[in-house]
């Protein structure tokens, strides 16, 4: 906020006084020449411009930068496949259980994306059969637990 108000002030003062004016007051202000003032400008301008926005990594993407590489490449970019799908570990409950299970702590997760990166850490670990055998449990039509326990609610068959 004072970032802004500060660039409004400056700008109002180049509007009023004229760039030059004001480049000679601050030259005389600082005991420096124009042209420092002018290079100190360019610079600063210059490592702004250079400053990329930062944005969160995907899903997709975090879990990526763990498995590339692993021995198990195929199945773990499945599982992240459907992790991003929410097919597996749909909920951050979900994810907080699995990683309690496996014994790694899930107090401070606050989201799934952030949860990605352990989540694949410990995937990394396991055998090719422990991860197949995680494949297999989720469902292929991708229906959630809710949908699949309303369904057998309302068909009044379990497991259909």
């Amino acid at each position: 906020m004072k970032e802004k108000i500060l660039n409004i002030e400056i700008r109002l003062l180049i509007v009023k006084y004229g760039y030059k004016d004001i480049l000679e007051a601050l030259s005389k202000t600082k005991g420096t020449s124009i042209d420092e003032i002018e290079s100190s400008i360019a610079s600063l301008q210059k490592k702004s411009a250079m400053r990329k926005p930062t944005r969160k990594k995907s899903v997709m993407e975090v879990a990526e930068d763990v498995i590339s590489g692993a021995e198990h490449y195929t199945s773990l970019h499945k599982l992240a496949i459907k992790y991003r799908n929410k097919e597996f570990l749909p909920q951050l409950k979900d994810v907080k259980r699995f990683l309690e299970r496996s014994g790694i702590e899930s107090n401070k997760l606050k989201s799934r994306v952030d949860s990605t990166k352990k989540v694949f850490e410990f995937l990394k670990g396991l055998s090719k059969h422990e991860l197949e055998s995680l494949l297999t449990e989720i469902p292929e039509n991708g229906e959630s637990a809710f949908s699949a326990l309303a369904n057998e609610i309302i068909s009044g068959q379990p497991g259909k």
